[in-house]
Formats: C-alpha cells, sequence, structure tokens
C-alpha cells in the first residue's frame, strides 16, 4: 500500500490511511484552472504520456490498483526531500490547486521510479539549529527578488504539505530529516532510498535517486567520507558556508586523491591549519557543523568532530 506518513506524529512503520490525502488530491484536480496561461517550462515530474494518465480519475484508480497488486518492491521505504521540488514547482505552476496537484503527481513519480512500497516526505519547518552557530548561514539568500505570486504559492504549497501529513523539519534542515530516516532504517534493517536533489545528502551513505535526473545511484561509507571531507575543504557558497579560501573542487580533489579513508581528515585539518594558524579549529568546526547531515534527532546541535568520530569512521 503506497503510504505518505509523519514521522513525528505516527509509528514509524505504522500503515496510514491515504482517504485525506487521495480527497485533497481528487479536489486539487477538479479545481484546476484550465483558463490560465501555461509557464514556459512547465514541472513535469512524470513522462507525458504517463502524466495524462495520472490526470484523470479512472488513470489515477488504474495506477493505484496496480501498484496495490505488487508484490515485490525494490525499497521497502523511499525518503524524499521535498524541498527542492516544491520551489521548481511553485516558479513553474500557475495556480495554488495546479502546483498542490503537480506536487502530488511528482511524489507518485518518485515512489514509481524508485519501485518504493511507502513514501516519508520531509520539508522545511520552524527554525534550525545552524542559525544560532552563526548569522551569517544561508545569508547570501533573498526572496525579495521573488515574484509575489510566485512567494505566495510556495506559501500555500508549503502550507498543503504540513496539513497533508509531510513532516516539518523544526529546528534542521529536510536534509537532517532524511539521513536520520536512513540512519534507523539500516538499524530497522530495512531496505530504503533518498530521493533528493541536494550534493549535501550524497555524503549520507546509501542508495540516492535524484529526481531531477531521474538517476539512482549508491554512495557507500568511503565515498560519503569523502565528499564530507571535500565539503570541509570548500565550503558550501550556495549556503554561505566559508570554505578555506582559494580552494574549490579541483584543488579539494588534488589534496584528497590517493588518500587513504581513514587520513582524509587529517588533511582536512593540516588545510585548514596552514592557512589559518590561530583560529583553524574553530572555523573548520563552524564550516563542519554547518555541513555535516545529522545522524539522530538528538544531535540538533553544535557538536565536535571527535564525537561524530569514532576510529575515522562516519558513526
Amino acid at each position: 500500500m503506497l503510504t505518505f506518513t509523519n514521522k513525528e506524529t505516527e509509528e514509524f512503520d505504522k500503515e496510514v490511511k491515504e482517504t485525506k490525502w487521495w480527497k485533497q488530491h481528487i479536489e486539487n484536480l477538479e479545481s484546476l484552472d484550465t483558463e490560465s496561461s501555461v509557464s514556459s517550462q512547465p514541472y513535469q515530474p512524470v513522462p507525458k504520456e504517463v502524466e495524462e494518465l495520472l490526470s484523470t480519475d479512472e488513470g489515477q484508480k488504474q495506477w493505484l490498483a496496480e501498484w496495490e497488486a505488487k508484490e515485490e518492491f525494490e525499497f521497502d521505504k523511499c525518503f524524499i526531500d521535498g524541498d527542492s521540488m516544491l520551489y521548481r514547482i511553485a516558479y513553474t505552476t500557475n495556480s495554488d490547486a495546479q502546483a498542490a496537484s503537480t506536487f502530488d503527481l511528482a511524489l507518485l513519480a518518485v515512489m514509481r521510479d524508485t519501485g518504493s512500497a511507502k513514501g516519508y516526505v520531509a520539508v522545511k519547518g520552524k527554525g534550525n539549529f545552524r542559525y544560532s552557530l552563526t548569522d551569517d548561514y544561508k545569508a547570501t539568500r533573498s526572496k525579495t527578488d521573488m515574484d509575489p505570486h510566485v512567494k505566495d504559492r510556495l506559501a500555500n504549497l508549503y502550507q498543503y504539505c504540513w496539513d497533508t501529513g509531510c513532516v516539518q523539519s523544526d529546528n534542521c534542515e529536510a536534509d537532517d530529516v532524511v539521513s536520520i530516516w536512513g540512519t534507523e532504517a539500516d538499524v530497522e534493517g530495512c531496505s530504503w532510498v533518498v530521493a533528493h536533489v541536494d550534493k549535501d545528502i550524497d555524503m549520507v551513505p546509501g542508495w540516492h535517486y535524484n529526481f531531477n535526473k531521474k538517476t539512482l545511484y549508491h554512495t557507500d561509507a568511503d565515498q560519503g567520507h569523502y565528499l564530507l571531507c571535500k565539503q570541509l575543504l570548500t565550503g558550501d557558497a550556495s549556503d554561505n558556508i566559508k570554505g578555506i579560501k582559494g580552494v574549490g573542487p579541483k584543488t579539494a580533489e588534488k589534496l584528497l586523491k590517493d588518500v587513504p579513508t581513514e587520513g582524509m581528515l587529517d588533511v582536512v585539518r593540516k588545510a585548514w591549519r596552514d592557512k589559518h594558524p590561530r583560529e583553524w579549529k574553530e572555523k573548520l568546526q563552524l564550516c563542519f557543523n554547518l555541513i555535516y547531515m545529522r545522524r539522530s534527532f538528538d544531535d540538533f546541535r553544535e557538536m565536535t568532530i571527535e564525537e561524530v568520530y569514532g576510529e575515522g569512521n562516519l558513526r
């Protein structure tokens, strides 16, 4: 049974009735403004022929019937980072109803493409512990230039998500929530995949699905550690996370080339120490806390690298 469930209010493995979500989805489809102009770059989460099928009540029922009849799935659970999906939809749709229905279709497409039995969706909530660590976090991002209609549509789309069971990622990022879910699923022995487009989540060992490129790929523990160390050198300009000045992706790759996994953090420490002899520990610690995806709901706070790493392995 295909379900989208709020992990914070329901037990992780509990089946959730789809009735409320489904009725809301049908209402959205019926209220679409067919006379509105079509965006020049509409969001297309599924192939056109499939989208046409899902645009009718009968088509949707047929799709769900086929899905429910499946006896085997590739993954037990799919953890979806919905934020980037919502922004793109808000920019490329023309009404609140169209945006909500497009989001529903996008979720269905992810479930189908990944072959997952259950879906769990995380979107932004209230606050983020990272803002208490520095005033500069995401300071370069601004919504002041966003078209007022797009801004309102995005706000209403988030409200729709919260009202229909998506998890509000309070005091953290949606990235953190899906990373934690993956960690918990490992403990439970469940097969899982994270659906996202954010490079930060690639540091999390496991299966990943990029719903923009429609690519499925796997990150092992060594690759995840490498990607984290690379970002600890470069920082992340999109979130205004300062790395080592003058160190870009190519330089970081050269520094980490042929370095065994257990020695990568030593290379990172040395690079920071060489550039900032007096404050390297503090600067590296801040960069780490802003970049590192949490693995527990108890970790929404400042952490030390030593806390996270035992004998050099990612917890």
